[in-house]
């Protein structure tokens, strides 16, 4: 990744991201907090559940 893009984004170098994908393309997520993680796994096995 461009360093402008991970400077604009606050992604760190060798760091860690989130990529979600969607019907849209590609949702990237800079340095995530711990929480953020946990909420986004909770939320993602909820629908797998679902469908």
């Amino acid at each position: 990744m461009p360093k402008k893009l991970r400077e604009a984004y606050k992604i760190k170098e060798n760091g860690y991201v989130i990529v979600e994908v969607t019907d849209d393309g590609l949702i990237i997520k800079g340095q995530p907090d711990l929480k953020e993680v946990i909420s986004w796994v909770r939320e993602r096995q909820k629908n797998y559940q679902v469908q």
